[in-house]
């Protein structure tokens, strides 16, 4: 019997079929945060493929990752941002801003 997320081989071993773990996804969004942590930040997302992006004036950036929008809401919570809905009805993104 095998694990979630394992197969078996030919030569009989076991290997991991996940790509990334999500700590080192979680890793990816404070770094990109830590670069620019004032900027205005929104993600949207389905399941597990979400674009993390910030804004600053004109300038977009984004990150694409392979966890849930809600593990990304608790992150960014981690780190002292307020998230909500935006406000345009016509975007259904989440934006965050720094509380502190």
């Amino acid at each position: 019997m095998f694990g979630i997320g394992e197969q078996r081989r030919d030569d009989s071993t076991i290997e991991s079929t996940t790509k990334l773990k999500p700590s080192l996804e979680v890793d990816q969004i404070n770094g990109f945060v830590k670069q620019e942590p004032n900027a205005t930040y929104f993600f949207t997302g389905q399941a597990r493929q979400t674009k993390l992006c910030r804004r600053i004036k004109n300038n977009q950036k984004c990150l694409d990752l392979t966890i849930p929008t809600a593990k990304i809401l608790e992150q960014m919570q981690k780190m002292d941002f307020f998230c909500a809905l935006s406000q345009d009805v016509e975007n259904q993104q989440i934006e965050c801003q720094r509380i502190i």
